[in-house]
């Protein structure tokens, strides 16, 4: 569309008509801007999941299946180090799980601590500091059922025993394992009961997820005996299919074996020698 204005040229030399003219010829180039807003793509943030009600129905054990199946691989595998070894330093943790700044572990705690209310379940570890100043935690949960079942069938073993076998267990477990949880003095005695032991035989037995659990298991007592100089009454095999194992050694003899002999060897009662007449 076109406008066609005439003005006489002495009209111009009125200051008014001038200032009118000027703002006519400038009023197309002046444009409106406007932002306009798709409301159909608005995003939201993420609500956080609602707490599972504790009066589902479910047993305790299972709350904790669910909840630790749905944490990511690295969460799963902090908290088989914590279980395991009951105290986890911030550079163990960091070795372990090859995290290489420390602030990294904020995310796989914080996931912990994200599900943990969610599946109806107590984060099972506590934050602190040790006497050197560095970062641990440290293992809060009780015993779960499969930490409960391994010991009442040791009990069970033991109170089943033979009668030969009066003495109770070698000095040495106590020694190694005097003021460990519980879980380091069980898996010796085990042990030493069964004589030798797979690792998935000690991952079913005290409800680790991962391989690497047993490590965080075994650490605490082979560096007690480094530090009170006693020999480790296992040593690291592997069983016939190949799997990993422990066996207790020789050496440190079963009590109540009354006479030791060579597998295969038959042992024979001397006959007393009879008089001459």
């Amino acid at each position: 569309m076109a406008i066609n204005i005439t003005v006489p040229l002495e009209a111009l030399d009125s200051e008014r008509v001038a200032t009118a003219l000027a703002n006519l010829v400038l009023a197309p180039g002046k444009v409106e801007t406007e932002t306009v807003v798709d409301k159909s793509k608005k995003t939201r943030r993420r609500a956080a999941p609602k707490p599972v009600p504790l009066d589902d129905g479910r047993s305790a054990d299972e709350r904790w299946e669910d909840f630790y199946g749905a944490l990511p691989d690295r969460s799963q595998k902090f908290l088989d180090l914590v279980k395991a070894k009951g105290e986890l330093t911030i550079s163990e943790a960091m070795s372990q799980l090859d995290v290489d700044i420390p602030k990294a572990m904020g995310g796989i705690t914080g996931s912990i601590g994200r599900w943990a209310p969610v599946k109806g379940v107590e984060v099972p570890y506590e934050a602190a500091f040790d006497s050197k100043g560095e970062r641990v935690w440290r293992w809060t949960q009780a015993e779960d059922s499969n930490a409960k079942k391994a010991k009442g069938r040791a009990r069970k073993e033991q109170t089943a025993a033979s009668s030969d076998n009066t003495s109770d267990e070698p000095e040495v477990i106590a020694q190694l394992t005097d003021g460990m949880r519980e879980l380091a003095k069980d898996f010796l005695t085990r042990l030493w009961r069964e004589r030798e032991i797979s690792i998935s035989n000690i991952m079913k037995e005290f409800g680790l997820a991962a391989p690497s659990a047993v490590n965080g298991l075994l650490e605490p007592i082979e560096q007690r005996s480094g530090e009170i100089g006693l020999p480790l009454p296992y040593e690291a095999t592997t069983t016939t299919t190949g799997e990993r194992a422990w066996r207790w050694r020789t050496n440190q003899a079963k009590p109540g074996n009354r006479q030791a002999r060579q597998p295969g060897v038959r042992l024979r009662r001397r006959r007393p020698e009879r008089s001459a007449s």
